[in-house]
């Protein structure tokens, strides 16, 4: 049960926030089983973006994890009763960075990914294996042999990967190679994320 006091009842509002719609939308994206009802809409989303490729390599860490939580300077408490979607972006820009930090503190337990435990709470372990293995090239079939895995599972943690922007994928001849990316090595930092093989 939620207890208000009078101050936090009359704060209250129940308003559509469309920042919140697209942040929920970008992590339903990333779920490899999202909720039955959503699923026609992720298989339009994903065929999109497919044509047309776009990269959230901010955002994609922060909302696409294991984690129950977001970090709340994402989601600033809407001004009026009908905010638009650029008015609700200018209100999170304007955002201090003392209180981001401290979300990120809250949620991830450090304000930037120095180290392997990070990057894991970021990506989940499975993913995060991925992405240190793939500092040399692979095909999805000799990641799932080397992990013991289906290669389908591979492929789903592969296409988050590439959708966030931290893989990169080349055609060579019948082949997919995939390799981890500017913006995955960075994440990675000095990092010496485990790639020995395991279950995904």
């Amino acid at each position: 049960m939620l207890e208000l006091d009078v101050a936090g009842l009359a704060a209250t509002r129940f308003v559509t926030s469309p920042l919140c719609e697209t942040l929920r939308a970008v992590a339903l994206l990333g779920r490899p089983d999202p909720p039955s009802v959503n699923r026609p809409w992720v298989r339009w989303a994903r065929g999109e973006l497919e044509r047309r490729p776009l990269r959230l390599p901010r955002l994609w860490p922060l909302i696409v994890t294991d984690l129950p939580y977001w970090p709340e300077f994402l989601f600033p408490a809407p001004t009026g009763k009908s905010p638009g979607l650029e008015e609700e972006l200018a209100c999170l820009r304007t955002v201090p960075d003392e209180p981001v930090r401290a979300s990120l503190r809250r949620i991830f337990g450090v304000d930037r990914w120095p180290d392997t435990a990070t990057v894991e709470v970021l990506l989940g372990a499975p993913r995060a294996r991925l992405l240190g293995a793939l500092r040399s090239p692979a095909t999805t079939s000799a990641l799932a042999r080397r992990f013991g895995v289906t290669p389908g599972a591979v492929s789903q943690h592969l296409a988050v990967l590439h959708r966030s922007g931290l893989v990169d994928r080349q055609r060579s001849g019948r082949m997919v190679l995939y390799q981890t990316s500017a913006l995955g090595l960075a994440l990675l930092g000095a990092a010496d994320v485990s790639t020995r093989a395991g279950s995904l």
